[in-house]
């Protein structure tokens, strides 16, 4: 199986040779690098052209966000795998290797597999962050779908997709900026159960001023973000299930309150900040109770030999 390695970036000519390198590193040797340079103003493109690497693609377009400059690149992808780094983050050698083996193991109609990430050495994982677990180091997650109904799990960095079922599941959409792998990761649970390589295989760089950990730290952006992509998933009346389509809207529901409180919390006047307060201690308690109730799925699975 040929993979397709590819990295969006945008100013990150001092981090994106650690990108790439982390991509030569792999055990996996079929593997073609493609970087999608979204309009960088520094030199990030006489940076690549330097390089003296034959299996290496290198494309700049005009600005236009994350996600178009990820589908340029899936759409001029010759494997048959697509695989997705961020030019700030970083890849550990065998993470392509032990997800193409799982791929080749399970049927066709699994769409991609995924691994788990961690930001460094005792840092919390994207698995125990997003509360699954997995007791069997590859296995068959059977309910994606009813899991991203409640909240969100990494995606772009630790995924390795089939390029048909990108395709078929629509690829990125190019209006989004901000959580538009958890978009692409609900649309792609549509599609079938999942491969999981239980091992941190992505080193994910929370320290730089990426879109994404920016936005993070923005919690009005942050919540802006959920409320347009749950709203958009809602109207994907393709949706999986009832139930998943009540839990997205439950979802949706929580956003709305937490965009009522941040509001009141930007307040001049005492009394709207401490409303503000108690909306936030309301909706963390709700939140809370609702991962002990049946509303809040775990993560079901087939253990892989």
């Amino acid at each position: 199986m040929r993979v397709s390695a590819i990295i969006p970036t945008y100013n990150r000519a001092s981090s994106v040779l650690s990108a790439i390198k982390s991509i030569q590193r792999q055990t996996y040797d079929n593997i073609e690098i493609i970087v999608i340079d979204d309009g960088s103003t520094d030199n990030t493109e006489s940076l690549i052209n330097s390089l003296a690497e034959p299996n290496l693609i290198y494309k700049k377009q005009k600005n236009a966000g994350p996600s178009a400059a990820r589908n340029l690149g899936a759409k001029i992808a010759s494997g048959e795998i697509l695989a997705f780094l961020d030019s700030d983050d970083n890849w550990l050698p065998t993470k392509i290797e032990e997800q193409v083996v799982l791929l080749q193991k399970v049927h066709s109609n699994v769409p991609c597999c995924i691994c788990d990430s961690t930001s460094g050495i005792g840092a919390r994982t994207s698995f125990q962050n997003a509360k699954i677990s997995f007791d069997s180091n590859q296995a068959l997650w059977l309910n994606p779908h009813e899991v991203l109904a409640t909240r969100f799990v990494l995606f772009n960095q630790v995924v390795a997709i089939r390029k048909r079922a990108f395709i078929e599941s629509g690829g990125f959409r190019e209006e989004i900026r901000l959580l538009e792998d958890y978009d692409l990761a609900v649309r792609l649970a549509k599609l079938g159960p999942w491969g999981i390589v239980n091992s941190p295989l992505t080193i994910k760089d929370n320290s730089t001023d990426g879109i994404g950990v920016l936005a993070m730290k923005d919690k009005k952006a942050h919540n802006k973000a959920k409320k347009r992509v749950y709203q958009l998933l809602i109207d994907d009346i393709a949706y999986k299930t009832e139930r998943d389509h009540r839990q997205l809207r439950r979802s949706l529901a929580k956003t709305l309150w937490e965009s009522k409180a941040l509001t009141a919390l930007d307040s001049t006047r005492t009394h709207t900040k401490l409303l503000g307060r108690a909306l936030i201690f309301m909706i963390d308690a709700i939140s809370k109770l609702q991962q002990k109730s049946p509303y809040w799925p775990n993560a079901k699975y087939i253990p892989i030999d």
